[in-house]
């Protein structure tokens, strides 16, 4: 079975942030250095538990992993396994493309 690129109807912000963060390859301490002085650990943690995160708030944090808010709105882990599937292994041109597709839209990834 072919997994969905529709948006999840299921959408928990927090998780979303944790598993982005994760992938990125960066620790919650790293986080909360990006995000400044007024974040500790513990409420990097508090906002990883929500499952809804105000628009302001979610577009601070993308900033800070460097990635694209509506990543962290829409970010379905089937999909994007199936991106890297589609974009690494089934005869892609280049492994390295700075592309992700959410919503059935292709995006370019901003460069580091």
């Amino acid at each position: 079975m072919e997994p969905t690129t529709d948006t999840p109807k299921h959408v928990h912000h927090g998780r979303n942030v944790k598993r982005l963060r994760e992938i990125v390859g960066m620790k919650q301490e790293t986080l909360v250095k990006q995000l400044g002085p007024d974040w500790s650990q513990r409420r990097v943690s508090g906002l990883e538990d929500r499952e809804v995160i105000e628009a302001a708030l979610l577009d601070q944090v993308a900033i800070a992993l460097n990635v694209p808010s509506d990543m962290i709105r829409n970010f379905s882990e089937d999909v994007a396994i199936y991106n890297v599937i589609q974009h690494n292994y089934e005869g892609s041109k280049t492994n390295n493309a700075p592309y992700y597709q959410l919503n059935n839209q292709m995006h370019v990834q901003s460069p580091r």
